[in-house]
């Protein structure tokens, strides 16, 4: 169900088995919602170019179950083809990538594959980040522009780098 409120613009393209967002939502030119089920409570905000859905977003796994105020900034995206949960009042950044998979050559063969979940809590902001498969990223989390998340990270903490790490514990509330 799309509350009445939602403002879709004419460009965007929205393909889902089932389709939840809450009133206030607003989603805007060029942006693509597509894949098995997805949730997103109200508020929503998907700058231009923003994407839900990605690779293998409609097998039966895939899901996306976010609360409200997610904001996803310009050329976002957030793959959802192994589940993403994402808490309230989240800011995906200008083209932060959020992956619940990485694969391209033959796992037969030796080649790394990754698929998992990924659990990103409240309060959370990711500036023009990239956050691999099966990261926990815990709420009230402040995340460096241009870090790279590889491993989970602890509520209220700042973190940042390339892979990221914990820059300081228990700063945020």
């Amino acid at each position: 169900m799309i509350h009445s409120s939602v403002v879709i613009h004419p460009t965007a393209k929205i393909n889902c088995s089932s389709l939840s967002i809450g009133e206030g939502s607003v989603i805007n030119a060029n942006c693509v919602i597509e894949g098995y089920k997805i949730s997103i409570g109200r508020n929503l905000w998907m700058d231009e170019g923003a994407v839900i859905g990605g690779g293998s977003c409609h097998d039966p796994v895939a899901f996306l179950k976010a609360g409200h105020w997610l904001h996803m900034g310009r050329a976002s995206q957030i793959n959802i083809a192994r589940g993403v949960t994402i808490g309230d009042e989240v800011g995906i950044g200008i083209q932060t990538q959020i992956f619940t998979h990485g694969a391209y050559l033959n796992e037969l063969q030796g080649f790394p594959v990754q698929f998992a979940p990924v659990t990103i809590g409240s309060n959370v902001w990711l500036p023009n980040a990239w956050v691999n498969p099966g990261v926990t990223i815990n709420s009230n989390v402040v995340v460096a522009a241009h870090s790279l998340i590889n491993r989970d990270l602890p509520a209220g903490c700042l973190a940042g780098g390339s892979p990221a790490k914990v820059i300081k514990e228990n700063y945020y509330p």
